[in-house]
Order: structure tokens, then sequence, then C-alpha cells
């Protein structure tokens, strides 16, 4: 994204605040982001700058994002609203789409921002313009009927169909930029003032009318005096006499060039929506139940893997696309959805051979006496999430059966500096268990009093800049063991990044416990021809 993004972020977590700036900018986002803490914060922001998007915290002290979303949502600034979250269940993550929030993300998944974010923006730009469009149109067709209602609308009448000679009212005139005065109205006249690409069909509709009854309602151009193009609509009744032959001729003319215009305007803003849709691997699509038709968008078929033609349009062509193993899970939700109950699911699909992921989201519109009338929906192809997903599921297995399973000591703490991981190996080195470890700071435990101020300073840099003077050298130290005594200690230290939740370049520490090196080797180079280096490790990382 080439332009700059203004964001207010309501947050009151100053490292969590960070995590959400850096997976923003690492996902090659350029962005503004002010940060707010409490309501009254937030509420001066909102008054104060326009901004691109919200992000909120789902829960601070004293307030909490839903609050936050119907603050900005009273105020009608019709701003993008994405929900972080540590943990949300499937309801209320239902009903945060439903009130009109873009999308939610969950603190353990923050690359997810990189899409989420640009997306809701140009959701939400597609939808401004679109109902800008609608909105110009409605009120053209408005003017139109007032204008209709109290003869604004130009009259015109053709007294005798014998005769050439017409009338105008002064209206007409205007509409066209003339006055009354400048020339004779005839039907000669007439036709010679609309576009010639025009004319034809033109008289062909006068002619039906006045042969075969046909109705008289036609769009066409014609010429202003200025030489501007000026779209009207013309409708009008012939009077027959009682032989069936036509003798007299009245209706109106309506300048309808600005509905025209917001005509055009809407379907420039379709075609922005249709291409948002693209962007996102959005479709949509619309279900009469009364012709039981299913309509999709051409994001849709393509989700699908499906031309127009290849589908039948129905739910049972829908429901033949959906995974044998999701099909049961598919209907029962649709018809849950029949008796009032929310549609929002993800499932499989086939495409050929392949198996793909799609998120389904619908509202549907009932009568009175409750049928269903209508549903519209939307399908979020979520392929490519899933897959990344697995990786990640997979890539973490294995970490985590790695750090279960060496002889070295592996520790994560957080940017507080806490220990937020302490695998086995660790209590062997230290003597600390994971209970007495957990949430304990790393080096208030496990660094002798000595090392304190080197090592906080050193924190401080890393965590700033992601370089330290220890990084990429080795360096004997002590550490402290659980009964108090200092175990001597060959640390090396390296930088590695965390990509399981995106984050920043984080420091890996091996450190070998000296004095039981030595012993090691004395016990047993007298037994084995050639010395096994035996090393203990500790792995610190930031989450």
């Amino acid at each position: 994204m080439s332009t700059t993004l203004h964001i207010l972020h309501l947050e009151d977590n100053p490292n969590d605040a960070e995590l959400v700036r850096y997976a923003l900018e690492s996902g090659g986002v350029a962005c503004c982001i002010e940060l707010v803490s409490n309501r009254r914060s937030y509420c001066a922001a909102l008054d104060r700058l326009n901004f691109d998007i919200i992000l909120a915290d789902f829960s601070l002290p004293d307030y909490n994002g839903m609050a936050a979303f119907e603050e900005a949502k009273q105020r009608d600034l019709q701003i993008p609203f994405v929900l972080i979250t540590g943990a949300l269940g499937e309801e209320r993550a239902i009903e945060c789409i439903k009130v009109g929030m873009s999308d939610y993300v969950l603190k353990t998944n923050l690359v997810r921002l990189a899409t989420v974010v640009p997306r809701a923006i140009a959701e939400k730009n597609a939808e401004w313009q679109h109902d800008f469009a609608l909105e110009n149109l409605h009120r053209s067709e408005e003017r139109f009927e007032l204008a209709v209602r109290g003869s604004g609308a130009g009259i015109w009448d053709w007294p005798d169909l014998q005769s050439s000679d017409m009338w105008w009212s002064s209206r007409i005139f205007e509409v066209l930029g003339y006055s009354g005065e400048e020339f004779i109205l005839t039907l000669d006249k007439w036709k010679e003032l609309v576009l010639p690409e025009d004319e034809p069909e033109f008289s062909r509709v006068l002619s039906d009318h006045l042969q075969n009854r046909s109705p008289y309602d036609i769009e066409y151009r014609m010429r202003h005096k200025a030489g501007s193009i000026v779209w009207v609509r013309s409708r009008g009744s012939a009077l027959w006499d009682d032989q069936g032959k036509a003798v007299r001729m009245a209706g109106y003319i309506q300048d309808i060039s600005d509905r025209k215009e917001a005509l055009r305007n809407l379907c420039a803003r379709e075609k922005d929506l249709l291409k948002a849709q693209q962007v996102a691997h959005i479709g949509s699509w619309h279900f009469d139940f009364e012709t039981s038709r299913l309509d999709w968008t051409e994001e849709a078929y393509k989700i699908f893997g499906l031309s127009p033609a290849e589908f039948e349009g129905n739910i049972e062509g829908f429901i033949a696309r959906v995974h044998p193993d999701d099909r049961t899970r598919v209907v029962d939700s649709w018809n849950a959805a029949l008796t009032g109950q929310p549609y929002d699911l993800e499932h499989r699909i086939l495409v050929g051979k392949e198996v793909r992921w799609v998120r389904e989201v619908a509202e549907l519109d009932f009568r009175p006496s409750g049928e269903p009338l209508r549903a519209v929906g939307v399908v979020h192809d979520l392929t490519a999430q899933r897959r990344a997903e697995e990786e990640s599921r997979q890539l973490n297995e294995n970490y985590r059966a790695i750090t279960q399973t060496v002889n070295e000591a592996i520790i994560m703490i957080d940017t507080a500096g806490r220990i937020s991981f302490w695998n086995p190996a660790a209590k062997n080195t230290f003597g600390f268990s994971r209970e007495e470890a957990m949430g304990k700071n790393l080096h208030q435990l496990l660094a002798p009093q000595h090392y304190h101020p080197a090592v906080n300073k050193g924190l401080v840099e890393f965590f700033k800049s992601g370089t330290g003077l220890a990084l990429g050298k080795t360096q004997e130290v002590n550490g402290l063991h659980k009964d108090g005594h200092e175990i001597p200690l060959e640390l090396s230290l390296a930088r590695i990044r965390q990509m399981m939740s995106g984050m920043l370049l984080e420091c890996y520490a091996i450190s070998r416990n000296v004095r039981l090196q030595k012993k090691r080797y004395l016990t047993s180079i007298s037994s084995y021809p050639k010395l096994k280096r035996w090393k203990l490790s500790a792995l610190w990382l930031v989450v």
C-alpha cells in the first residue's frame, strides 16, 4: 500500500500495541498510528482527527471494543472497525460481524492484520461509493416524481396529427437552453434536436404507438443549445377516433441527465466493488426463495472454479460442490438459517481434484408470515489462510517437540523480561520447576546481582534495535542455580526470528556449564577414544 494510513488504535497494553505496529509494518502497510488507552482519549481522538480505520482491543479495564464500536457508530463516522482480541468464541464473532464490524483478528495471529486492514478499507470505500451513487439515483428519481406531480416536467402537445405543428411548454425549452421565440416547433424540428444515433429508435417507438397502440415511453438524447447532451425521458399517449385512427397525442419530457450520470457512476462503483471482491477473494451471492434462483458474482464463480454456464444456479448445484464430509453440516446450517439462526460457517469445497476452504456468511429476509423471502451472503476463499495456518501449526508442533526433548534449556520471555516458556531441560540446568519459573523476571531469577545493570541495558538496546554487543559472540558468565550457587557458563548469543507469531528478531542463547563440562571430560576421556562435546543450552525469546 503506497499511501500512509492514519490508524486509531485503542489498546491499554503498550507491548501489544507495539506488536500490532510491527505486524502492519512488516506486512508492508505504511501507517501512522495514534494510540489511546481509555474511553476519554478515544472519544477525544474521534472528535479531533479523521482516521482510515480503527483497531480496538476487545477488553480494557474500564472500556471494551464493542462499546468503542458503538461510540463510532453513534457519531456516524463510517470508519472501518477491526476488533483485536486474545480469544473470541464463534457466537461472539458472529455478533461482531452482524453489528457491522469489518473483521476481527486474534492476537495469536496478528500477521492477518496486513491483509485484513487494507481489505477492510477497500470494502468500506467501495460501500461508501456504492451508497453515494444509490443515494444520488434515488434523489434523481424523487425529483422526477415531484416534477410530474407539480407539472414541473415539460409538457408537449400534438393537437392535430394531420399537421406537423406541435406545442412545447416553457420547461422543455428551458431544458434544451432555448426560448420559445427562437423557432417554430414541428415534428421535424423535434427529430432534428434528437441525436442522429437515437432518432431512428425515437421514430420507431412513436410510429408503433400511433399504429399499434404500443406504449410510448422512451429515453433518448437531445442536443442542448450550448452543444452539450441532454438525456430525456418522454412519455405520452394518443387519442383515437371511432375508426381507430390516432387524431391527437400529448405527453411530457423530463430531463434525466442527473439520473443517467448517477446510474453511470453506480455501474462504475459496482465495478469497483467487484474489483474489491477480487482483491479480497470474496464473492457474493443472492438467493430468491420464490424462484429458487441462486445468483453468484464473478468472484464467487472464480472461487468455485466454474463459469456461469457450468453452474445450475440453485442450492442443489451449490451443495454438489461442497466436500462430501462437510455436506451434512452445511445443509444443517442452511436449514437452521431458515428458522432465523445465523448462517456463518467454514467448510470445504471441491474444485476439480483440489480441495478449497471457504467461509460462508449470509442474512435472510422473511415475510411477516415467517416464510423466507431472500438471502444475501458472501463466500470468502480461506484456502491460502488455511494452508498457512496448517504450515504454522506443523512448524509449531515440530518446535514444541524439539523444545521438550532436547538437553538444552530453552526459555522464552515476554517484552517485560518475564519467563513465558520453560522446558524440562531448563529445570535440570537451573533447578527451578516450570511452576516456579513461569512469570518470573528471567535475569532476576537466573543472573547474579553484579550482572543486572549490564543485562538490563543490553535488553533495552535489543528490544529497541534488535542488536546487542553480546550477539554473535561467545563469553564466559555465571548463572544462578536454585540453591543459590553460581554456575559457570559459556554463553553464545545469536539472533533468530520468531516466525510463528510474526515477532521481532530475538536472541538465541547457548550456555555451557563449564564446571560440568570439565568434570565430564575427565570422566569420559579414559572411557572414550574421542571426546564427544557436551553442551547445555538456553534459548531466550521474546513473545
